[in-house]
């Protein structure tokens, strides 16, 4: 075999080599999700009987309906103040206002959410009650979860 034909096969591999590298990296790579909001009524589905999802799932569906629009205005917040911090001149009393319309969108959502979680927690058996404490209040996991051991300064891990 010819020296030309060897460097042929050998260029003809690590072509292919380095495409089919690139093609599995293209398959491999999970496509961009946006971030969905808390499906209180879906999580639940699996773990109350059916009767007692039809009689709570109006509420349910209003927890989460309440959650959505408090991201929906909370996004359109962040618009605004992504302009009002990018504006020439910049105007502090409108950040600040801004800033502030976030903890007050934030307070309303929290505030409707958790009366409607008492309503139906109000309604449910003891069982049930801890089958939904079981979908809503879910503790934190990960390394800087509140139980993941001693933090350090800043409350940071320490390291």
């Amino acid at each position: 075999m010819s020296p030309l034909r060897i460097a042929l096969y050998v260029s003809l591999g690590v072509n292919l080599f380095i495409v089919g590298w690139w093609v599995g990296d293209v398959w491999r790579r999970p496509p961009m999700m946006e971030p969905r909001p808390f499906n209180v009524a879906f999580m639940a589905q699996d773990r109350l009987d059916p009767a007692t999802m039809q009689s709570i799932g109006p509420i349910l569906g209003a927890i989460d309906s309440v959650i959505r629009t408090g991201f929906d205005e909370r996004i359109q917040t962040f618009a605004d103040l992504r302009e009002a911090v990018a504006a020439d001149p910049y105007d502090p009393v409108a950040v600040d206002a801004l800033l502030g319309r976030l903890v007050d969108q934030r307070n309303g959502t929290e505030t409707a959410q958790w009366k409607l979680v008492g309503e139906a927690l109000a309604t449910l058996s003891a069982g049930d009650r801890d089958a939904l404490a079981s979908v809503i209040f879910i503790r934190p996991q990960g390394p800087l979860s509140p139980n993941s051991g001693p933090m350090g300064p800043g409350g940071l891990p320490p390291q």
